[in-house]
């Protein structure tokens, strides 16, 4: 779950976030019994075949994109903290579904700025084998990438990643 474009705003130049229906779904969610939560990608792809990955309508690689995730990810990590959700591995997150060879270096870029500002959640992606390595901590590859690419999930796994599984 991310939040939803009128859970943000921008007023007088400074972001404003509203956690509040976040937290009740994630309190839901926990009295049902889930106690995993994946928090959907900060960002998404333009196309398919370029670089860019889109964050709150900006380029990733943007100074306007910096200066909101800057914000943001302190603004969730808080409100993580101040739950008690940020122990235990409770919480991943992605930073744009499925990555691929045009946008890897965007991607590589905006997962340091999650790990500078969010240490202690960590990052998956449904994802095949593209230079993301490093980037991501839980690698969620369809059947045919993993068997096409075992050595190197294999390896990804050896180095303290974890691989997950799903079917498209």
């Amino acid at each position: 779950y991310f939040l939803e474009p009128e859970h943000i705003w921008k007023k007088d130049g400074q972001w404003h976030f509203d956690f509040s229906h976040f937290n009740r779904r994630v309190r839901k969610l926990l009295e049902l019994g889930f106690n995993g939560f994946h928090i959907n990608g900060i960002g998404f792809r333009r196309s398919w075949d370029g670089p860019e990955i889109i964050v709150h309508g900006m380029d990733g690689l943007s100074y306007e994109a910096y200066d909101f995730l800057r914000k943001y990810l302190p603004a969730l990590r808080e409100n993580l903290r101040e739950n008690g959700w940020l122990e235990n591995d409770m919480f991943c997150i992605g930073i744009a579904d499925e990555p691929n060879r045009f946008n890897a270096l965007t991607y590589r870029a905006l997962a340091c700025m999650v790990r500078r500002y969010l240490p202690e959640i960590k990052i998956y992606d449904a994802v095949s084998y593209v230079p993301v390595y490093g980037a991501i901590d839980i690698w969620v590859p369809r059947a045919d990438e993993f068997e096409r690419n075992r050595d190197a999930f294999e390896n990804f796994k050896e180095d303290g990643d974890e691989v997950w599984h799903y079917v498209c």
